[in-house]
């Protein structure tokens, strides 16, 4: 691992080894801002549709991260969706809204979510994704 890799935050761009694509223009850019909000639109669509198609079993299965199941992933995209949504307000308004009270809590919150039944598993994704959507399109351009 780069040795940047061990720090937990970018001071202003990732590394290139972090495979995140550089724009040429900034996140204040309305029509970049529009694209990545398309692109996202998009992209929750998708996850929402393979998703819905899950059983109650399926869900309880194993997802490709190492100890956690489908019902952990899906529990913690709702969850980093709700914190990503408190962010956004804090940056509009500029009253103070932390992603998440703290690791452990991040971390309790996707164990006790996991388990549900796949439908409000889904439910609660469409419902903070449709939370976070709206915020970021609240946001103003500057």
């Amino acid at each position: 691992m780069p040795p940047a890799a061990q720090t937990s935050h970018w001071s202003t761009t990732p590394p290139a080894w972090a495979g995140v694509p550089r724009r040429s223009h900034g996140v204040n850019d309305t029509a970049n801002a529009d694209r990545a909000l398309a692109d996202l639109r998009s992209a929750t669509d998708q996850l929402l549709g393979n998703a819905g198609s899950l059983a109650d079993r399926e869900v309880r299965e194993p997802s490709l991260l190492p100890g956690w199941t489908r019902g952990h992933v899906l529990t913690h995209l709702a969850r980093n969706a709700e914190g990503g949504t408190r962010l956004l307000t804090w940056a509009r308004t500029g009253l103070p809204g932390y992603e998440y009270e703290s690791l452990e809590a991040r971390a309790a919150a996707i164990e006790a979510g996991s388990g549900r039944p796949a439908r409000t598993l889904v439910a609660d994704v469409r419902r903070t994704a449709a939370a976070f959507a709206e915020a970021a399109t609240d946001m103003p351009p500057e």
